[in-house]
C-alpha cells in the first residue's frame, strides 16, 4: 500500500470519527462544540484532497474509500435531520412562548372582577 493511499485512509477514518462526534454534541444540543468539528473536518478534508492528488488507486481500494465517505454522507444526513428537528422545536417554543407571554401581559390588565375574561381568554 503506498503512502499516499494510508494517509488517505487515515484522513477519511478521522472525517468517520468526527462524523460520529458530531452525532453526539447535536443530540446532547453542543452548538459550539459542533461548529469546532465542522471546521476541523474541513481541514481533513482539504487535506484528504491534497493527499488524493497523484495516488494509484485501485479498485480495490476505491471501494473502501466510496464504502467510508458514503457512510459519512449518511451521518452527515442523519445529523442534518436531527439540526432541522431542533431548530423546529426551538421555533415552535419560542412561538409557544411568545403566546404565553402575551396571555400573562393581557391577564395583569384584566381586574379581579373579570376573572371570567381571564379564563376565556387563556382557554
Amino acid at each position: 500500500m503506498n503512502v499516499g493511499f494510508e494517509n488517505m485512509q487515515g484522513n477519511l477514518t478521522q472525517l468517520h470519527s468526527i462524523s460520529k462526534e458530531l452525532s453526539s454534541l447535536l443530540m446532547k444540543g453542543e452548538a459550539a462544540a459542533v461548529f469546532e468539528k465542522l471546521e476541523q473536518r474541513g481541514a481533513i478534508l482539504k487535506e484528504l484532497q491534497e493527499n488524493s492528488a497523484g495516488v494509484d488507486n485501485q479498485s480495490r481500494q476505491n471501494i473502501e474509500i466510496e464504502t467510508i465517505i458514503n457512510s459519512i454522507i449518511a451521518m452527515d444526513k442523519k445529523n442534518m435531520e436531527v439540526m432541522q428537528k431542533t431548530l423546529n422545536t426551538i421555533s415552535d417554543s419560542i412561538t409557544n412562548l411568545g403566546m404565553k407571554q402575551k396571555a400573562i401581559k393581557n391577564s395583569r390588565s384584566v381586574t379581579m372582577k373579570d376573572q371570567k375574561q381571564l379564563i376565556d381568554f387563556l382557554y
